[in-house]
């Protein structure tokens, strides 16, 4: 039996094939099973309507119309294609995200066995795999997962052309994941922002590569030179318009690691294995030598602050953003360096790895499969189909509820759409039906509403949202409360009948 030292064997397992690609096609397909169980378990709602239906127009008018918007342009091309091939089925548009979100494993896995060692690799593939919130958004008909695939083939790249600085395939395999990262969502672009802040910073990076981070710039401003000026105008009108992101507080600093981490315990262990591995390469002065794993920290680290005091510190034009959704591009940069944190701790201490495998154990035990599952669209669709007898008139507040309700009351509706005027064709379908979506009372007809044999209220948080609506008053005026069922997510269905018999 051929005995090998430690680093003799790390050095073995990046050659060995079983490691560089079994092991990798593994993960995807673990990834593949687990996030495909309950991948149909909620409705589609939230912003996921407002992206299929987008998506199912013609590439000009997509183009076109999220140029109005926040949602720069690639992920719904793409679902438009997809969606030619595949149908508009829940399973179906989350599939493709899933996907992405199960490719990314892979990523991780290879960044981890090709710049540190099989048990980073392995460490950050099972934080990645059984994370409640990357299973949330591989649920999720949005871009999310998509951008954080190319953010971790963005680092990956980076890092191996620090690696190899003449080496063609990581320059245009960064310039390409960068281009196509910025043209897929506006936060996505923290990631370049992190790279050109490494390269400023750290002399070792700016010799080693950076003329060719001259080159990329330039490639990476011509190639999104069509969308920069859209860019800054949906910067500046958010900025004066403000965006739905409520400001943060200090404590949100902590609150969003949990989050990430499937639980406040795992934070609070997390936070033990940190301040171990810190006062651990303290002692060494391990920590004033420069290496790969300060890329990866700062991955992190750079955004996650900078998302946070931007949402922080009142502006004179405040832009909040630290949201978890805005933070998916960075989270797998928090599992590789908690991974790199827990070898740092495991080398010559063996307290340290009984803490670290205690970490990853309680990291997988609190994975659930159905997590998030609780959407409840279509249990209203259905309540709401059944409630609707002949002669009901259905009012729902607010008006932007329109596409989630559509999507499950008639597909067909929702897929005939007027690229000239986007939401008229629908909304004539619904009002025919006599269903109609409104911001407030004064936009209903009393007199409609006093010869209908039965109203049916669908309130999705409308008070919160539209605190002066009046629709609840006025109905309870002019008609009589029978019936009220509550769903998740503060959904109400309110049954109205009318005095006039």
């Amino acid at each position: 039996m051929i005995k090998r030292t430690s680093a003799e064997f790390i050095e073995y397992c990046k050659q060995e094939k079983a490691v560089r690609y079994l092991f990798p096609a593994i993960l995807f397909l673990l990834n593949v099973g687990l996030k495909s169980w309950y991948l149909n378990g909620r409705s589609i709602a939230g912003d996921e309507p407002f992206t299929l239906y987008h998506a199912q127009m013609s590439i000009p008018s997509i183009l076109a119309e999220l140029s109005k918007g926040n949602n720069p342009p690639l992920f719904e091309i793409m679902l438009h294609y997809w969606i030619q091939f595949f149908g508009l089925s829940a399973f179906s548009v989350r599939f493709l995200p899933m996907l992405f979100s199960s490719a990314t494993v892979c990523v991780v896995y290879k960044l981890g066995i090709r710049f540190f060692n099989i048990r980073v690799a392995v460490a950050a593939s099972l934080m990645f795999t059984f994370s409640n919130f990357n299973l949330l958004y591989s649920h999720e008909a949005r871009v999310y997962t998509f951008a954080c695939f190319l953010a971790c083939v963005s680092m990956y790249s980076f890092i191996g052309l620090f690696a190899y600085p003449k080496s063609r395939r990581y320059f245009l395999i960064l310039s390409f994941s960068n281009i196509l990262l910025a043209y897929s969502h506006f936060f996505g672009l923290f990631i370049p922002f992190v790279q050109l802040s490494c390269c400023l910073v750290y002399p070792q990076v700016r010799k080693r590569m950076g003329r060719q981070m001259v080159f990329f710039i330039l490639f990476f401003l011509l190639a999104y030179s069509p969308y920069i000026r859209v860019l800054f105008i949906r910067f500046y009108v958010s900025a004066k318009a403000g965006t739905w992101v409520a400001p943060v507080y200090l404590a949100d600093l902590y609150r969003m690691i949990p989050v990430f981490l499937n639980s406040g315990l795992n934070a609070c262990v997390a936070i033990l294995i940190v301040a171990g591995a810190c006062i651990k390469m303290f002692v060494q002065k391990s920590w004033l030598c420069f290496s790969y794993k300060i890329l990866v920290y700062i991955w992190f680290l750079l955004p996650y602050c900078t998302m946070f005091t931007v949402s922080w510190i009142h502006f004179p034009y405040p832009v909040p953003m630290f949201i978890d959704r805005y933070l998916i591009f960075y989270v797998p940069a928090l599992y590789l360096s908690l991974a790199l944190l827990m070898d740092d701790l495991y080398q010559g201490f063996r307290l340290g790895g009984l803490l670290c495998l205690a970490f990853l154990a309680m990291f997988c035990f609190r994975f659930h499969l159905g997590y998030g599952s609780g959407r409840q669209i279509e249990q209203v669709v259905e309540k709401v189909k059944a409630l609707k007898i002949p002669g009901a008139m259905v009012v729902i507040c607010p008006i932007w509820f329109d596409l989630n309700f559509t999507f499950y009351y008639e597909p067909k509706y929702f897929s005939d759409i007027d690229e000239e005027d986007i939401m008229s064709r629908m909304h004539d379908h619904l009002r025919k039906d006599k269903i109609y979506v409104v911001y407030k009372a004064s936009e209903l007809d009393s007199l409609a509403l006093r010869r209908s044999s039965r109203i049916i209220y669908i309130d999705n948080k409308a008070d919160l949202s539209m605190p002066n609506n009046k629709i609840r008053p006025l109905l309870n005026d002019l008609c009589k409360l029978v019936d009220s069922t509550r769903f998740s997510d503060d959904f109400s269905v309110y049954v109205y009948e009318s005095l006039c018999k």
